[in-house]
């Protein structure tokens, strides 16, 4: 019990040292920035200097400790929320050019008419084609507010000439259910290709659709996302239509076994 009495305080002390010294680094780093803010020859974006900050000091940590800016958040959380503005194409590059992949079905781009297998050379007048473009630099030109507009130049395999396509931008659902359709007349079959907010609305929705009464199948083979409430959501409606078809089998089952075998043939 003396021991006890004696380790607590230095515990506790111990504890007050360390806080003490981390406030101290942490009166430093503020102190630096605001002498910079002060007393710098030149005018500095505090906003971007703390986040450099940020950057350089979870970069000395381990490959897995990063720093998100804003809209490096929002970019990444677009997919979550089941929607984004946009033109509204999925897209790939090769070999330095933008080509369609496939316009969204009743999007901006689908109705202007762009197909798969374009090549966007030109977005707005300026080359984007063999400069070197990446992924980002496509989202940035691409993606805007709606109602803006956006013109594309794009070469189409046949055409001689540049087809040049006014589009404006619109929102843009991303869909989470691939398919929905009836194996048999007992047995339903639904298709999630991701999990975002829209998920459990979209699955309840096709299940109605297709008036699934009996079992239904819900493939998941490729579905991904960090959206743990939506995956619980599908989890334990699965979980139950599984535990019915299961209980139904099993019943069904034991009815065949006692029909064929009754008499006592093995």
């Amino acid at each position: 019990m003396i021991l006890g009495l004696w380790l607590l305080p230095c515990l506790m002390l111990t504890k007050a040292s360390a806080q003490f010294r981390f406030d101290e680094q942490l009166y430093k780093l503020t102190r630096v920035l605001e002498w910079i803010d002060d007393y710098y020859v030149d005018s500095v974006n505090k906003e971007k200097l703390v986040e450099q900050v940020i950057y350089e000091v979870l970069k000395t940590l381990d490959p897995h400790s990063s720093y998100l800016t804003r809209e490096e958040v929002i970019a990444m959380s677009e997919p979550l929320q089941g929607n984004f503005e946009g033109i509204g194409i999925s897209f790939n590059i090769l070999h330095d050019t933008v080509y369609v992949i496939s316009p969204i079905s009743g999007g901006p781009s689908d109705k202007a008419g762009l197909k798969s297998g374009d090549r966007i050379v030109r977005v707005d007048g300026n080359n984007i084609a063999g400069i070197g473009v990446t992924t980002d630099d496509v989202f940035t030109l691409l993606r805007g507010s709606r109602g803006s507009q956006v013109t594309l130049s794009v070469k189409r395999r046949g055409l001689p000439e540049l087809q040049e396509y006014q589009i404006v931008r619109d929102r843009i659902p991303i869909y989470s259910v691939d398919a929905s359709y009836k194996v048999t007349d007992d047995i339903g079959y639904i298709k999630i290709n991701k999990f975002a907010q829209t998920t459990m609305e979209e699955y309840e929705e096709a299940s109605e659709r297709e008036k699934f009464l009996g079992e239904q199948l819900t493939d998941l083979t490729t579905a991904k996302s960090d959206l743990q409430t939506t995956i619980l959501k599908i989890n334990h409606t699965a979980r139950q239509l599984f535990t019915q078809t299961f209980d139904k089998v099993r019943t069904n089952f034991q009815n065949l076994f006692v029909e064929l075998f009754a008499g006592g043939g093995l």
